[in-house]
């Protein structure tokens, strides 16, 4: 990243994301990152993007109180 020359919030924000997504996927092994990736990827970003939904619409959580995410 560093020959790219993002700004060095872009770096640690997209190391941040790698961390995230390496915990979310419980891998052990690097060579695990390419087994079943496009999958992986796709839980990973749908799962994030209905938690962020949950966190910043106080409407849908009075909508739909069971569901826990």
């Amino acid at each position: 990243m560093r020959r790219m020359s993002y700004a060095y919030k872009t770096e640690n924000t997209y190391c941040d994301w790698v961390r995230r997504f390496i915990k979310f996927s419980q891998m052990k092994d690097k060579n695990q990152l390419f087994e079943n990736a496009e999958n992986k990827v796709e839980v990973f970003l749908t799962i994030w993007q209905l938690s962020s939904m949950w966190l910043h619409q106080p409407k849908i959580r009075r909508l739909m109180p069971c569901v826990s995410l």
